[in-house]
């Protein structure tokens, strides 16, 4: 920007400095939503109709448009900024089980880093939330190769053409398959369903179709709690198959007497695929909330 002192005398210039300092000394506008709705769920958690999900956004099918259904504001947290774990957020006073249902119209052409500032900014308008950053040591994981190599069949290069695309539809076929046989997903994605022919919820079935090994330890991520760092220099999409019981089994009552069908746990399961997870300490951003209001301004 280049500002020119045009006039004559001590008021058009000192008027036209002001302007200049004013110009280049405003922040610039927030990215925000064309539209959002909050709207306060009725249902609980222990109604069979209640399903967490999230559609749309950027990256997806549905660029345009994002709808989350029955979450919490810890959940909207994590959404807005970015985090891996809930372990990130520090809530002293985390407001009671209160969920929303959320849509908001996204403008053309915004990037994932803007879509996150709008939803920081829709919960600082909507919520009243205000928040500062800070540090903390966290235990995580590194993703590495195994010392005899990766033990995974590369995907094709039809499917791989296809996962660099926003998947769209579902991934498993509708209704379930007889015996001890799992789905063919549908698309290049991964998902864990419950391991067949077993009645520990804590039992999982991993497929992938055409994916990444930073898209592995991201799911991984999600399931051990910690974050999971991509330290395999592979660079391909594999397709592959894995089973492993979530640690929260070892301390579940229910299951004390049946932990001889148990399966092993992620970091001992990852060596059938040629992988290793190696312990490490991390400092990672945490978000703490300093206020937020449970009743969302009007619409």
């Amino acid at each position: 920007m280049v500002c020119k002192l045009v006039g004559t005398g001590i008021a058009p210039v000192v008027t036209a400095v002001l302007s200049c300092l004013l110009a280049f000394g405003q922040p610039a506008t927030p990215p925000a939503f064309e539209a959002a709705s909050i709207r306060p769920v009725d249902l609980k958690p222990d109604d069979p109709r209640f399903v967490t999900s999230v559609k749309g956004g950027p990256g997806t099918s549905d660029p345009g448009m994002v709808t989350y259904a029955n979450v919490n504001l810890i959940n909207m947290v994590r959404y807005a900024y970015d985090l891996q774990s809930f372990s990130q957020i520090d809530w002293p006073d985390l407001p009671g089980k209160d969920y929303y249902d959320i849509t908001a119209r996204i403008p053309p052409g915004t990037t994932k880093e803007q879509f996150h500032l709008m939803l920081q900014g829709l919960l600082a308008d909507r919520f009243h939330m205000v928040v500062h950053h800070d540090t903390k040591l966290f235990d995580a994981y590194e993703l590495a190769v195994g010392k005899g190599g990766p033990k995974m069949k590369l995907a094709s290069a039809e499917d791989s053409a296809m996962a660099e695309q926003p998947g769209s539809g579902p991934l498993l076929p509708p209704g379930r398959l007889p015996g001890s046989a799992y789905p063919q997903l549908l698309r290049p994605g991964i998902i864990a369903v419950p391991k067949r022919n077993s009645e520990i919820p804590f039992n999982l079935h991993l497929m992938a179709r055409a994916q990444t090994m930073g898209e592995l330890a991201k799911s991984l991520a999600s399931y051990l709690g910690r974050s999971v760092a991509d330290k395999t220099g592979l660079s391909g999409r594999y397709d592959f198959e894995l089973d492993f019981t979530l640690e929260q089994a070892a301390t579940d009552q229910r299951y004390k007497d049946a932990q001889d069908d148990f399966g092993p746990y992620i970091p001992v399961a990852v060596e059938v695929l040629g992988l290793k997870t190696v312990p490490v300490k991390v400092s990672r951003d945490i978000v703490v909330v300093d206020r937020a209001e449970r009743v969302p301004t009007p619409n």
